[in-house]
């Protein structure tokens, strides 16, 4: 680490030296608590995202749109990048990523009373799946044609069906579900089912191109000196202090 240390500081340095002086615009959504208005510095992933470029002396900023106009715009050039995105194989075809900025914990949410925690896919396969339109989830869920989808604009009206009755299983982030819920309470007790379905580790997704590889570049050096500097590492820990739930 002694040696590592100054030589990352001398790349991001180097960065810095060279970065232009427009910010890196970075088409995002309002997803709590890793992007969004209301939570303290933008969120965790933003917090991330923006200390690493800040090592490279580049500016950065975030807009929040609904997500598959993020998308879209992203791919038609709008934006130098975008945020907090997993990994796929279509999106591999027109992005490069970033190394993980953090893992999230993902599952299936219920309503307490239909008693389906523990139960296995197959089991789970015969009742309603809530999804958010435009994301990639799990392959649990997006490669089985036997789920009955019903799709919705955010996870948070994908809770509200949920406690409704008008869906009877989510698959959702559960830093995510935990911070709606604490927001805006249910009608009816939920909960996340055991075990959970893993992680999805988060990353910044830049279009393919010169611009693209240098700026992938010069983010993954400034991650590279948070983590030597052990402040990546900080921010994770972070994260997963806010988590009381179970943790895969």
């Amino acid at each position: 680490m002694g040696r590592l240390l100054p030589a990352v500081c001398a790349l991001a340095s180097l960065w810095g030296a060279s970065a232009a002086a427009e910010p890196v615009r970075c088409a995002s959504l309002n997803w709590e608590p890793y992007v969004g208005p209301e939570s303290e510095e933008g969120g965790w992933a933003v917090q991330v995202a923006r200390e690493a470029f800040a090592h490279t002396g580049t500016e950065f900023e975030v807009d929040h749109l609904p997500w598959p106009r993020a998308l879209k715009a992203t791919r038609e050039g709008e934006y130098d990048c975008i945020m907090p995105i997993y990994v796929s194989a279509e999106r591999s075809s027109w992005l490069l990523f970033s190394r993980p900025i953090l893992a999230s914990p993902v599952g299936f949410y219920a309503r307490q009373s239909d008693q389906l925690s523990g139960k296995s896919v197959d089991e789970l396969v015969e009742h309603r799946l809530g999804l958010v339109r435009g994301y990639v989830n799990d392959p649990v869920v997006d490669d089985d044609p036997r789920w009955m989808r019903e799709l919705a604009d955010t996870d948070q009206l994908n809770l509200r069906k949920l406690a409704f009755g008008r869906v009877d299983l989510v698959f959702v982030d559960l830093g995510t579900a935990q911070y709606l819920l604490s927001k805006e309470p249910p009608g009816v007790p939920l909960e996340a089912l055991s075990p959970l379905l893993g992680t999805k580790e988060l990353h910044l997704g830049f279009p393919i191109g010169a611009r693209g590889e240098e700026l992938q570049a010069r983010f993954d050096s400034g991650l590279t000196a948070m983590a030597a500097t052990g402040r990546l590492q900080q921010l994770r820990d972070d994260w997963r202090a806010t988590w009381p739930g179970e943790q895969p």
